[in-house]
């Protein structure tokens, strides 16, 4: 009787539970033993086992491929070849690679969204589910199956990807296709899928649950449909369980409740369904979607176990996924859940969402300091950051309730300022540095109420342990942790890490600290941002985290009448020296302190961008012009111009040439001159010009040393030597600097020679590379390359040589310089004809290997190198006409790019070829991407999504900076050859009645000049004057684009030229234009 209900009772556990089956081969291989070997012998169990293994084994081996003839796969009907298809994919990842069966090929995608990958296996099959294998690029995305490849149907959307290892499971179906369409990128470069690999429904997790409704069964917690869901009967002490039909490593889950009211629950595990243990615990949890990590955990069973009565309507999970075990719980996915919980208290990379922000800083530091859109302070590079959060009244006010503006002092200064506005409150943040090359950075905060009643609130500053810079920039985890903080001085003086200091020149009324809060098991409870969005701010004033994610909070409690302002100061020294200002100060000797700075630092930028008159009607225009002047100075470390401050922090030749002329055509000569020098003094023996010095590292060449070779740096120091000379007139530099001129040419020699060998020159696959410049990686789309940029900027060198010698008056040296240039010359244009030959191609290659398309390369041979008289035709005009056609694409509402602005350089090769307004549309499509637009600079990659996650360079990116000042220059004014041209890019509709332009004090090659343009009626008046003396004259374009009728010149008549353009040959010239 008691065996027969040990018998029922397993049966109904098994039924409920589930059963391990194979758990039998164990007793019937353990009876035979038992026989042979005796009931109460071990040796006797020993020899019995070694028995039966051995025959086991022979038995395999002879009978074994007898007795499973039966069931051989050859007399099994062939299994279909899945088949694969997709939108546009990456060479070498084709969607076939995602159906392989290899777990190291994939299918890449176009970095846009949506992209879609299907799959056709031929004839339909059961699905219950997917394993989908992410690399690297991974995003949101939904699933449909197809019962024919025709028809299609939704069975799954996945939001909130995290890549790994994604296995889904929705309700069963007979398909023969899967098609995964996606929604939104995770990362800028598209999506990499290894492998898709389909599950049956015995392959399916079983759902079970302590009670279910008819209509809403546990099943539907695994449904793959957030239509459906499990709904428990009454609100007692509740379950839902799930069993993957094994053991199970568990990552975590992720559970969509019916709604957000708040629950109370645990998570447990069992590996027998009757013992289990708590590995997760919810308190009155809120939120619709928690996103639970756990410790790795292995188990048979996992359950929601929910506590009875803290939900009188009951509990009801649309759907639950499941994790990875190598999806457990991260330092970032931590903070990630965080931010999620509180939006708008982290930085922005926590919720994938891209973040910009400015510099402000001295010339004279080699360190400058963040300002994020937000309001956040980022005093050091990869270090710790100052944000604002706001209480008024009950509620709390982020960036994601308040309105958001920036600017710029004067609209181009730079001196920041971030502007929130919530109902009648604003809140103006305004950072500046001060103290020279040890200098302190600054900040502001004023409250202001604009209602008419009175307004009280809280202003927390809270220190995180996070960056504004997010980790997708590379080389950091996008934490600065911080392992000490405390307050002291009346909470006036925060020790960060025992070496950085934040003064809070206005006293906090309250300041608190507290340790990191990272763990498993538990909802997440982040930094000091979560105590201020709960309204719990903690006692301590100092904390300590060996992790390094201590955090701490000032609060300033407010009550401003209608129409007050109060203001608070803070300052944080950028080295180990006191500021200015400091918290023994008095309040209105800080007050005055401040204003003081502030107007001391507008009068130094003032000056420093206005060295040239740029009063444009476009004021756009002007103000970007004139703010990335100053950001070119901030971002110079002592002498080296460096293209930014956290992603490229050392100097380039290639960028700080540019950086430097275009600072030429501003007004400066003294920090070129310096530049060149310092640069020049790292020169290699053999005559080499380093094209990257970092002045961080112990060896400011190790890049070099280590055969990183770019070979653009030896054109480009010879040119910027010759346009400083001739900017500056400074004979005896050139004098000093000549020997490593010629140097540098001999070394641009030995490249090319290297090239010029039997093996270059008579084998035909190898023809393409004769007589050029070897292979390096000086342009940034390649890593090794024989790029044309390096070339045509070599053939620049050899010009700006000859010219340099004969100034010399060396003639031996200018002829030598003269005869490589035209070897070079030929060099180039020959390889640039076989290799349009040999790809069949209609423009202007970027690389002798690829016969790739890059106009934006293209245009340095046109822009900078003055090579467009000798520029293969018609494929010349033919690369900026696709370059033209692809740019307009992106002028369409719902475009989807990205791109370098770099492509302002084609600017001024579309101006150069005749035509103006395209060139016109490309200088506004950049001005509108500028993020944001008050800060009047551009990143150095742009992405058409807003907040797209993605790798941006610097910001603002210098050397961009620098080619937008001389593109914009070109408008207005550029040297063709012996020529001064006038106008050439001027927009009619700056020369509408009652606008004019006015550019005073502008140098050139030529001497410095004036240039003044108003129109009156059909009447078009330009004024030009100044010292400039160019030998072949100047010439004045049209600034409409129309016909000119008649022209006058100091009163008399005047010539117009076929091009619509009249010559002048002296100064000063008034001009009269007649339409």
């Amino acid at each position: 009787m008691a065996g027969f209900v040990a018998l029922v009772a397993g049966i109904i556990w098994g039924s409920k539970l589930g059963v391990q089956f194979s758990l039998s081969q164990v007793a019937l291989k353990a009876l035979p033993v038992v026989i042979l070997g005796g009931l109460t012998s071990v040796p006797g169990a020993i020899i019995g086992g070694l028995i039966i293994g051995v025959g086991e084994k022979l038995s395999e081996v002879f009978i074994g491929p007898i007795a499973i003839h039966e069931t051989d796969p050859q007399d099994e009907p062939p299994v279909p070849q899945a088949r694969a298809s997709s939108t546009a994919n990456e060479e070498n990842h084709s969607a076939a690679r995602a159906v392989d069966g290899s777990y190291s090929t994939w299918w890449s995608s176009r970095p846009f969204d949506p992209q879609w990958i299907e799959v056709d296996y031929g004839t339909p099959r059961e699905i219950a589910g997917l394993r989908l294998y992410w690399g690297a690029n991974y995003g949101d995305y939904d699933v449909l199956l197809s019962p024919d490849g025709e028809t299609w149907s939704p069975v799954y959307s996945r939001t909130h990807a995290d890549g790994g290892l994604d296995e889904i499971h929705f309700q069963p179906a007979a398909a023969r296709g899967v098609r995964i369409v996606t929604r939104k990128q995770a990362r800028r470069d598209g999506y990499n899928l290894i492998e898709i690999e389909t599950m049956n429904a015995h392959e399916k997790p079983i759902a079970d649950a302590s009670s279910a409704q008819a209509e809403h069964p546990a099943a539907h917690a695994l449904d793959g449909d957030m239509n459906t869901k499990w709904q428990c009967e009454g609100n007692g002490k509740q379950w839902l369980q799930l069993d993957p039909r094994g053991q199970k490593a568990w990552g975590g889950l992720v559970i969509h409740w019916e709604d957000d009211r708040t629950r109370t629950y645990d998570i447990e595990a069992s590996r027998n369904g009757m013992n289990w243990w708590t590995v997760y615990t919810a308190s009155d949890q809120p939120g619709a979607r928690h996103n639970i990590f756990l410790e790795e955990t292995e188990s048979r069973f996992l359950r929601i176990a929910c506590t009875p009565g803290t939900d009188t309507a009951g509990y009801a999970v649309r759907q639950i996924e499941l994790k990875q075990p190598e999806e457990a719980m991260t330092e970032t996915s931590f903070y990630r859940l965080a931010a999620a919980k509180h939006p708008g208290c982290y930085p922005r990379w926590l919720s994938n969402e891209q973040a910009y922000w400015t510099l402000t800083g001295t010339p004279e530091d080699v360190l400058e300091v963040s300002l994020c859109e937000d309001g956040t302070l980022e005093p050091f590079k990869r270090g710790f950051t100052i944000m604002p959060l706001l209480r008024v009244k009950d509620e709390l006010v982020t960036r994601e309730n308040a309105t958001l503006t920036q600017g710029l002092l004067d609209d181009c200064l730079p001196i920041p300022n971030v502007q929130w506005a919530y109902r009648d409150l604003v809140l103006d943040i305004t950072a500046l540095a001060h103290g020279g090359g040890l200098s302190s950075a600054y900040a502001r905060y004023t409250l202001t109420n604009n209602g008419i009643g009175s307004q009280t609130g809280s202003l927390f500053l809270v220190i995180h342990p996070i960056q504004v810079y997010p980790p997708w920039q590379e080389g950091h985890d996008g934490f600065a942790r911080i392992k000490s903080i405390a307050a002291s001085n009346s909470h006036r003086v925060v020790t960060i890490n025992d070496n950085r200091k934040i003064f809070f020149l206005t006293s906090p009324d309250q300041f608190a600290a507290k340790g990191g809060t990272f763990q498993t098991g538990r909802p997440v409870e982040g930094d000091m941002a979560d105590n201020v969005a709960r309204g719990e701010i903690p006692p301590e004033t100092a904390a300590q985290d060996s992790a390094g994610f201590a955090s701490g909070v000032a609060v300033y409690h407010f009550t401003l009448a209608p129409g007050e302002s109060r203001n608070l100061y803070l300052t944080i020294p950028l080295h180990s020296v006191q500021p200015h200002l400091n918290p023994e100060m008095r309040a209105e000797a800080i007050e005055e302190g401040f204003n003081r700075m502030l107007s001391e630092n507008a009068a130094f930028w003032s000056e420093a961008v206005n060295r040239v008159t740029f009063d444009v009607p476009d004021r756009d225009l002007a103000n970007t012009l004139k703010a990335n002047i100053a950001y070119n100075l901030i971002t110079q470390d002592g002498p080296g111009f460096q293209p930014g401050s956290r992603s490229y922090d050392k100097a380039w030749m290639r960028d700080g040439s540019a950086a430097a002329i275009a600072l030429l055509k501003m007004g400066y000569t003294t920090e070129v001159r310096d530049f060149i020098e310092w640069f020049a003094a790292y020169q290699f023996d053999n005559g080499e010009i380093p094209p990257i010095i970092d002045n961080k590292h112990d060896d400011p060449l190790w890049e070099e040393k280590q055969d990183l070779h770019e070979f653009d740096s030896q054109g480009q120091f010879v040119h910027l030597v010759y346009e400083y000379y001739c900017y500056s007139g400074d004979r005896a530099f050139l004098d000093r600097m000549y020997p490593q001129v010629r140097a540098a040419l001999a070394f641009l020699q030995e490249l090319r020679e290297r090239r010029d060998t039997p093996e270059y020159r008579d084998d035909p696959e190898k023809q393409v590379f004769h007589n050029i410049l070897p292979e390096s990686r000086s342009h940034e789309g390649y890593w090794l390359a024989h790029s044309y940029w390096d070339s045509f900027w070599a053939l620049k060198g050899w010009k700006d040589g000859v010219a340099i010698a004969k100034e010399m008056e060396k003639s031996e040296d200018a002829g030598w310089m003269q005869r490589e240039y035209e070897t070079l010359k030929g060099g180039v244009y020959g390889t640039i004809a076989r290799v349009m030959k040999k790809y069949g191609i209609d423009y202007i290659p970027g690389c002798a290997e690829l016969g790739d398309f890059d106009a934006t390369s293209t245009a340095a041979a046109l822009v900078f190198c003055d090579e467009l008289p000798n520029m293969p035709q018609p494929q010349t005009s033919n690369t900026f006409e696709r370059y033209y056609r692809e740019l307009a694409s992106r002028f369409q509402p719902d475009a989807q790019y990205v791109f370098t602005p770099y492509e302002v350089r084609n600017t001024l090769a579309l101006l150069f070829l005749g035509q103006k307004q395209r060139a016109l549309d490309l200088v506004h499509f950049l001005l509108d991407c500028r993020r944001p637009p008050g800060w009047q600079h551009l990143a150095e990659v742009v992405h058409s999504g807003y907040r797209f996650p993605c790798y941006i360079g610097d910001m603002p990116h210098t050397w961009v900076g620098a080619c937008f000042i001389n593109a914009i220059r070109g408008l207005f004014i550029y040297e063709d050859a012996d020529t001064l041209v006038l106008g050439a890019g001027i927009d009619p509709a700056w020369v509408e009645e009652g606008k004019r332009i006015r550019i005073q004090n502008a140098p050139t090659r030529f001497g410095r000049m004036n240039f003044v343009v108003e129109r009156s009626g059909e009447s078009v008046q330009v004024e030009v004057s100044g010292d400039a003396k160019p030998s072949a004259g100047f010439v004045l374009k049209s600034p409409l684009d129309r016909p000119i009728k008649s022209a006058t010149l100091d009163g008399k008549t005047a010539s117009v030229g076929s091009d619509n353009s009249l010559r002048i040959q002296t100064l000063p010239a008034k001009i009269a234009l007649e339409y």
